[in-house]
């Protein structure tokens, strides 16, 4: 059973955003579809993890501060013994270093994701 504190919720940014493209006034659509891709991660995460055996707590989308800086934790998941935190990526294609560097293909610099955990 699945106890869900926080319920996972659109990002602000991405409504907004698929309004303007909509509308034709998105300037900068690779900022939309990282963010589309992002969400779409985390809602297929939440259906996978679902579908696990076992007693949970879950509470996404968790906004913390910590020495000044804040930081955000996709899902927070509590079971009998353990607390889990689950940092979801939702990357496609093809990626590689480039003097410490993440990259794709198409030379588009990317956050370092073990750095983002």
């Amino acid at each position: 059973m699945v106890l869900v504190l926080k319920e996972r919720k659109e990002p602000s940014e991405l409504k907004l955003l698929r309004m303007l493209k909509v509308r034709g006034g998105l300037v900068d659509d690779s900022r939309f579809w990282n963010l589309e891709k992002g969400y779409r991660g985390e809602v297929l995460f939440d259906k996978w993890f679902f579908c696990l055996d076992g007693e949970w707590i879950v509470v996404n989308d968790l906004l913390l501060e910590y020495g000044g800086s804040l930081f955000q934790i996709d899902s927070l998941v509590i079971g009998a013994d353990r607390v889990y935190l689950f940092e979801v990526k939702n990357f496609e294609g093809d990626f590689y270093l480039d003097d410490g560097r993440w990259m794709s293909i198409s030379n588009n610099e990317i956050k370092n994701p073990l750095l983002q955990m």
